[in-house]
């Protein structure tokens, strides 16, 4: 717990001090405020699953929604920071060690944060950067039976990429459509967890070598932005301030 509030703060800290270093250093600068909702497909990557015909992947669904904050420089580049609470499922049809076939299910919930950059022109986006996903719960249902293995899994760390279009609004609020996609970069299964075979759980035989078990989401994501400010000098003489949109 302490490792990742160390994490946590340090990004945060890190995105704030470059937002900051970035917006004082130019006049043509704004800031805006926004809300978002995502939802589409989610998954565990496992290679060992992926080559187990004992398993069949199912199309599984998740969500997320949260609130961002963005810096803007001039009509193009822009970063932002996105904080979300998420969910993210996986089921598997399986057939045990007795031949027996199964249902298994994993349901994750997160704090994710992220740093994108943003470029915009002609009515459009695109949008990179990192993203930090914190642990809520973890729960593991089988047949029926749910079982909580949050001790099972561990924070990580996603690529995100992400593109979409302005739909609606004006200057100052806006409405943007877009897909986001984010795949995990290190293994969600914790020490714990491997020495249990998550998440290919004990229903089916143990696997010579370990695999890294990685998240995988495309989500339609649906944004509503306020544009609440920039930076800007009233005269040469005064220093730069942030001046309020009406």
């Amino acid at each position: 717990m302490k490792y990742t509030q160390l994490s946590l703060r340090a990004i945060v800290l890190g995105a704030l001090g470059l937002i900051c270093a970035t917006a004082l250093s130019g006049q043509n600068t704004w800031f805006d405020i926004g809300l978002n909702y995502a939802y589409g497909p989610t998954f565990q990557l496992n290679q060992n699953i992926g080559d187990d015909r004992s398993f069949e992947h199912q199309f599984t669904m998740g969500s997320s929604y949260g609130a961002k904050i963005g810096v803007n420089f001039g009509q193009f580049s822009g970063l932002h920071v996105v904080y979300n609470l998420a969910e993210g499922n996986q089921d598997y049809e399986l057939i045990d060690e007795l031949g027996i076939d199964r249902t298994l299910n994993y349901s994750w919930n997160t704090h994710d944060v992220m740093l994108l950059y943003r470029y915009s022109g002609y009515g459009a986006y695109v949008e990179i950067g990192p993203k930090y996903s914190i642990i809520r719960d973890v729960s593991q249902t089988i047949s029926g039976a749910e079982v909580d293995w949050t001790s099972g899994f561990t924070d990580y760390t996603s690529a995100v990429v992400g593109f979409g279009s302005y739909i609606a609004g004006s200057d100052v609020v806006s409405l943007n459509l877009g897909i986001r996609v984010a795949y995990s970069l290190t293994d969600m299964v914790s020490e714990e967890g491997r020495a249990l075979s998550l998440p290919e759980t004990t229903l089916v035989a143990g696997y010579s070598q370990e695999a890294s078990t990685n998240p995988f989401s495309a989500m339609l994501n649906v944004e509503l932005s306020y544009a609440f400010g920039r930076i800007a000098k009233a005269s040469c003489q005064e220093r730069n301030k942030l001046i309020l949109f009406r």
